[in-house]
């Protein structure tokens, strides 16, 4: 998933769009929401994943409302928490590499020059009217050739359905959902330096790991205890609640 924008229309009417695309059969969700608070976010997902299903691992940079606050960077936010709670593992690509997320990229690049900057929207209303349109004509109709020139739709017939998302009862996306367990996946950078007589050498390279959040009923407020796994070597951390 990413965020396009800010963008705007006639009337200094600042806006973003949510989109998401499966991985497996291109298939898009695109969402013009009014801001990038979290709470947007999360209507996002729960559009998109309405109308897709429920992935087994949701994608994203570092944008500051995918990943919670500066205010309390040891803190899950709300998207964190909310797509975890879903049973979906987070997976965030390296810093300021956007070519890793290189599938959706190139979808925001299709919206913004064959869509969002070829018409005249009157207002935010008929913008997301457009881009319901836009969504519908891109999964029925665009072909890939990297899936045989079939379309999304097409794809999307040849696999089993994914699982539906099943909301708690009262559920408001204004309000953390409570967190037993979860998954998130991300890149470390690593520097080896070394020298040589008088020679210096450094390496550098890149490891994937998973942070494996457990919820701990024995801290009072309630944190998580988290592990770092790479190959196998854990390494506890202690991530609390933002009050």
């Amino acid at each position: 998933m990413d965020l396009v924008g800010p963008r705007y229309l006639k009337g200094s009417t600042r806006l973003y769009c949510f989109n998401l695309i499966d991985t497996s059969t291109h298939a898009v969700h695109i969402e013009p929401i009014r801001s990038k608070e979290a709470v947007e976010i999360v209507r996002g997902i729960i559009e998109a994943w309405r109308q897709l299903g429920l992935p087994d691992c949701l994608q994203m940079d570092n944008e500051m409302t995918f990943r919670g606050s500066n205010r309390h960077p040891r803190s899950l936010g709300l998207v964190l928490r909310f797509v975890l709670s879903m049973g979906v593992v987070v997976r965030f690509i390296p810093c300021a590499e956007p070519w890793r997320n290189g599938m959706i990229e190139k979808f925001n690049d299709t919206f913004d020059k064959r869509f969002f900057r070829v018409q005249k929207f009157a207002d935010f209303d008929a913008l997301k009217a457009e881009a319901a349109v836009f969504q519908q004509f891109h999964n029925e109709r665009h072909r890939y050739s990297t899936q045989g020139g079939r379309t999304p739709q097409q794809m999307q017939e040849l696999y089993s359905p994914r699982p539906k998302m099943r909301l708690p009862s009262g559920f408001d996306p204004k309000v953390p959902l409570q967190l037993d367990e979860g998954v998130i996946s991300f890149v470390e950078i690593y520097s080896l330096r070394w020298s040589t007589g008088s020679v210096g050498n450094e390496v550098q390279g890149r490891q994937w790991f998973d942070l494996q959040l457990c919820r701990s009923r024995s801290h009072h407020p309630p944190a998580y205890t988290c592990s770092f796994f790479k190959r196998r070597r854990p390494s506890p951390l202690l991530l609390r609640h933002a009050r």
